[in-house]
């Protein structure tokens, strides 16, 4: 809406974290998919996804075919939340 209107604040509805060792690709892609099966609210909004702080390496791609789900993580500094493509 270039500026006109304030960014949505959508309601987190499922947290996540790295794997500890590996890909993050399913963990990332299940969530997405169980939100993807809620009921989109008055705004259209399903919900958000809080990614924790951490490094998700991701070897493949991630869908989103549902409109209304939010990927949101804990920060963009050293110490905050990372997505690495590490596939070719």
């Amino acid at each position: 809406h270039m500026g006109d209107k304030e960014i949505p604040n959508v309601k987190v509805v499922k947290t996540i974290s790295p794997a500890g060792d590996g890909s993050s690709q399913e963990i990332i892609q299940k969530a997405i998919n169980e939100v993807a099966a809620m009921k989109p609210d008055k705004d259209g909004f399903r919900g958000a996804i809080l990614l924790k702080k951490g490094v998700y390496k991701i070897p493949g791609a991630i869908t989103i075919k549902t409109s209304g789900i939010v990927l949101r993580g804990e920060g963009n500094d050293a110490n905050g939340t990372k997505l690495i493509a590490t596939g070719k």
